[in-house]
């Protein structure tokens, strides 16, 4: 593997790792602003999304979940830890989310802690694709 494709030298890995997370950043600003087409992108086709609540969504399901469902008014994942696994990434952090149910509806702050299996797209190898969310709400 070339060190752009993630080569098993540190430099490599670096730039992989800045491309997952940024991948997470732009998932995460696609759900807050419900772009459904920019989230479409980030999402690998055999998505399984499983929620703290275990509600679990397929990719299709989480895209008409976040057009349609609660209003999220923010979405972090804080102090992100990357593995590298070939061309597989594994993301773990603590995701907060302010959200409101309905309009008039109280603002709710949740938290919780959150894997993530990011994969690389074969034909283009600098995108990263969410295969796999699992939210769990803490202890």
């Amino acid at each position: 593997m070339s060190a752009d494709a993630c080569g098993a030298d540190a430099c490599a890995a670096d730039a992989c790792i800045a491309e997952v997370l940024a991948a997470e950043r732009a998932r995460a600003a696609a759900v807050v602003a419900r772009d459904a087409e920019a989230l479409a992108a980030l999402l690998h086709d055999t998505l399984t999304y499983l929620h703290a609540t275990g509600v679990r969504h397929d990719r299709a399901q989480l895209l008409q979940f976040v057009l349609t469902g609660p209003r999220f008014l923010s979405v972090a994942l804080v102090a992100p830890q990357v593995r590298l696994h070939g061309d597989c990434a594994i993301v773990t952090g603590d995701l907060h989310l302010r959200l409101q149910r309905d309009p008039t509806a109280e603002i709710i702050e949740a938290r919780s802690l959150a894997s993530e299996v990011w994969l690389r797209d074969a034909a283009q190898p600098r995108r990263w694709r969410l295969a796999l969310f699992q939210s769990t709400r803490p202890a």
